[in-house]
């Protein structure tokens, strides 16, 4: 009679592992998670664009900072005017440069 090698106490365990290897490779299932329907339901109402607000949030910042802040904004109206003169002037100019550009191109052409 030929005598059987002894097998291993684990040899249920371990064929369960090796008969994944063997098998053909399928795709990747997403198991729990899946992108079906996510683009019709994104542009049912349109994509839009993150909304800007016109000043950034004074969340986690340093109170001594933001009560001076505060009172610099709200004391400080004649600096704030002349800002946005000076920002309209600068504009202004700017829009002048670029006509007198065209109005140079248009003339040597």
């Amino acid at each position: 009679m030929i005598r059987r090698p002894p097998r291993s106490t684990l040899f249920p365990y371990t064929t369960l592992f090796r008969s994944v290897f063997l098998r053909p490779i399928d795709m990747a299932k997403s198991k729990n998670h899946t992108n079906h329907n996510q683009n019709s339901k994104a542009h049912r109402n349109g994509i839009r664009r993150p909304r800007k607000f016109r000043e950034r949030s004074l969340k986690g910042v340093d109170p001594k900072f933001k009560r001076n802040f505060r009172y610099a904004k709200r004391y400080n109206k004649t600096g704030r005017y002349n800002q946005v003169i000076k920002r309209k002037k600068e504009a202004a100019q700017l829009k002048a440069a670029q006509q007198e550009q065209t109005q140079e191109v248009a003339a040597s052409t």
